[in-house]
């Protein structure tokens, strides 16, 4: 290391995707403005200096470590194991930091971005601009690069141009056909193409937009995984690793997933630790990289992450987080993890020398290999972090076992001075992790005696008494219940559940109104409540359901007051909307309809293959959507009175909350809790919270600032719990 800059690093693993030079179509605003001199002397584009190229990217400003001649890096060896995006980051990254190595890796990123099928123009003429610079500066590999990349490719270039310009106008008009025709998976797959489009010309954002935008258009496991996958690509290289969690929650949650199950698993695996290891949450970064299975050791996701950084990340992180018997149990005995390791002999080197107390030998193998990590896109910034905490640990674990240790002697096994090794031993017993005393004097560190059989038998003391507790606890409940002395629900009649559901016995006590039984097993399909029964007497049924939302004791809205519903159907969709009333009922056929026969008269809609799947709840301007009349029941993750009290846990207690629309934003996170997703926001439209997996519960605000904690309810989407639809 033989520099350091306080500037900012456009190079950042939070940082990818075009560059200044490139506008949202992924080539350059002017390319024919751009000199394009042979000599590679001014390959200035015209809007070069502009920093805003619609990629939303996370800032970050620390200091910038030039690394000179890494110990163990092959450029060759090492960029082959990656593809796609993050091999062109990688390189542009090395480039930046390792001067020693500057004029390789852009020749290999020239080359390879106009021999893979990218349309990042800008990109292009940016790294060529670079490269000429490096070049003129000189260096050991300045006389070996080929004169044909110093000079920009026009033809190509110009070609590229086009092509850009004729495949976003034919995918963006062919898009609009679909949403015209309201075919749903035609939609899907007009904003996956478009999306991809996007992604190829570098243009990260519109790519996420499309990719998200999906969303709603997706009827299968398999297409939610696909959404999943794509979202997450696209955010990694965005640097938003916290929309990474949420997409690969999203994506575990999904069952039946595709034929290659285990390596989708694998794959959210790796974005989840990558999310959160840019988090600095090592230890979860380590479980999760620990558990990744054997479908990756090949370079499976070569677009993110080979093999080898897997054993790094996973080594490095369990190092710096994990006790002894956890490096133990999950690093050294884990099977399917020792696979990874043979990939990096060196990592395994040193967590078995941890383990063995040969601190030495590990503190020497991180030394070798520092700088070859400061070249890591996803690892230089944790670097310092992650060599301190393994630092501290040693430190501990060499002091442990002793009564006296002779600080002379612990400087050898460290490799470094008395003086900074009595430094680093005062600030970890301030930080209390190591208890002792020092003698500055001799040069020796006194271990702290405590009386153990005191301590236990404090402890031992202390159970005890919560034993008793407990125990009491259980025999005053026992005896209440013998004598009567318990408060029962109140008793449903004429049918009746409490909350103006169906009756359901027992389980009607979990206090669930019955939009939320939208799951239940009838033969409309899924599951789910039968169109004949909804649509019997329409206006009856409709008033049920409305009764069923409102507060207890409420008044019931009678059915002469429920408007007729707007039919509209869709191949796969059917929608009763009550206008005034600001609600829509939501139903899939068992198969699919044909409109035009229906709108024709040719034929008549069967309530009997109905299932409802959703409910939406409107919250416009009066000529729409009047607001929703009465409020509406949600229950509550089940509490347990008692810990101990296996009776509690067998009858538990319903919690229901109440909301209704007029509630904020903050009121509803406030009540629900913190979203299990969350959509939108700035340029991306409304914001957007789901508890869709807990609760079957969607709510759009009528804002798009996620900061404005006072947003209104705009509209409100029942649904089965864990149904994603």
């Amino acid at each position: 290391m033989d520099t350091t800059a306080d500037i900012h690093d456009p190079f950042d693993s939070d940082m990818y995707g075009a560059n200044p030079e490139q506008n949202a179509a992924g080539t350059p605003s002017s390319l024919s403005n751009a000199t394009m001199g042979g000599d590679g002397a001014d390959l200035t584009p015209a809007d070069e200096g502009n920093e805003d190229n619609g990629n939303s990217k996370r800032k970050r400003f620390f200091k910038v470590v030039e690394v000179d001649a890494p110990n163990n890096l092959d450029l060759d060896a090492y960029i082959a194991a990656y593809k796609g995006h993050t091999k062109i980051n990688r390189l542009e990254f090395i480039a930046t930091r390792c001067p020693s190595l500057q004029i390789d890796a852009l020749k290999l990123a020239v080359a390879e971005l106009k021999s893979v099928s990218t349309m990042e123009v800008g990109r292009y003429v940016n790294l060529v601009k670079k490269l000429n610079e490096a070049v003129k500066f000189g260096g050991p590999s300045a006389a070996n690069v080929n004169p044909e990349l110093l000079t920009v490719d026009r033809a190509w270039a110009d070609m590229q141009v086009q092509k850009v310009k004729q495949q976003t106008d034919l995918l963006e008009g062919e898009l609009k056909n679909y949403k015209r025709n309201s075919i749903k998976e035609s939609i899907r797959m007009g904003n996956i193409e478009l999306g991809n489009h996007y992604y190829a010309c570098g243009d990260l954002t519109s790519a996420h937009r499309c990719y998200a935008r999906t969303r709603d258009y997706c009827t299968t496991s398999k297409h939610i995984i696909e959404l999943c996958m794509n979202v997450i690509k696209v955010s990694i290289e965005l640097g938003n690793f916290t929309h990474v969690l949420t997409y690969v929650v999203k994506g575990e949650s999904t069952p039946e997933v595709a034929q290659d199950k285990e390596l989708t698993k694998a794959k959210l695996k790796v974005a989840a630790g990558l999310s959160h290891m840019d988090l600095r949450k090592y230890n979860q970064a380590a479980r999760e990289f620990l558990t990744i299975g054997e479908e990756l050791v090949s370079n499976q996701y070569g677009e993110v992450i080979s093999g080898n950084d897997i054993a790094v990340y996973g080594g490095l992180c369990a190092l710096a987080s994990f006790s002894r018997p956890e490096l133990k149990r999950m690093v050294i005995d884990n099977v399917g993890f020792r696979q990874y390791l043979e990939l990096e002999p060196h990592i395994r080197d040193l967590i078995q020398g941890f383990y063995n107390s040969n601190y030495a030998v590990c503190l020497d193998i991180m030394e070798k290999w520092r700088n070859d990590y400061l070249l890591d896109i996803h690892l230089h910034s944790h670097i310092e972090a992650l060599y301190t905490n393994i630092r501290k640990k040693a430190l501990v674990q060499f002091t442990s076992p002793f009564l006296t240790v002779d600080l002379t002697k612990m400087a050898k096994s460290f490799a470094t001075t008395v003086p900074v090794l009595e430094q680093e031993l005062v600030s970890l017993i301030i930080a209390g992790q190591i208890e002792a005393r020092i003698d500055s004097q001799q040069k020796i560190l006194w271990a702290k005696q405590t009386n153990k059989r005191s301590a236990i038998f404090e402890r031992s003391t202390a159970m005890g008494q919560e034993y008793e507790k407990d125990s009491k606890a259980l025999l005053l409940r026992v005896q209440m219940i013998n004598h009567g002395l318990v408060v029962k629900g109140p008793a449903s009649d004429k049918g009746v559940g409490p909350h103006g559901g169906p009756p359901d016995g027992p389980e009607d006590l979990t206090g669930q109104p019955f939009a939320m039984r939208l799951g239940g097993r009838g033969s409309g399909g899924r599951g789910g409540a039968r169109g004949d029964q909804l649509f019997e007497n329409t206006r009856s049924n409709v008033s049920n359901f409305l009764s069923s939302f409102a507060q207890l004791g409420a008044q019931s809205i009678p059915p002469q007051a429920v408007p007729s519903p707007t039919v509209k159907i869709y191949r796969d969709a059917v929608y009763y909307s009550y206008k005034p009333l600001g609600i829509s009922f939501n139903f899939e056929p068992s198969q699919p309809l044909i409109p035009a026969q229906y709108t024709s008269g040719q034929q008549t809609l069967d309530p009997t293959k109905l299932t409802l799947v959703a409910i939406h709840l409107y919250k416009s301007p009066a000529d729409q959507f009047s607001t929703y009349p009465t409020a509406f029941l949600l229950p509550a993750p089940t509490t347990i009175v008692n810990k101990s009290d296996t009776a509690a846990a067998v009858a538990p207690v319903a919690v229901v909350i109440e909301l209704d629309m007029s509630k904020k934003a903050h009121e509803i996170v406030q009540a629900l809790g913190e979203p299990e997703e969350k959509q939108g926001g700035g340029r991306n439209g409304n914001c957007w919270i789901g508890y869709q997996k807990s609760l079957g519960f969607a709510v759009d605000f009528a804002g798009a600032n996620w900061e404005d904690k006072e947003m209104s309810i705009a509209s409100v989407t029942l649904t089965r719990p864990g149904d994603c639809r």
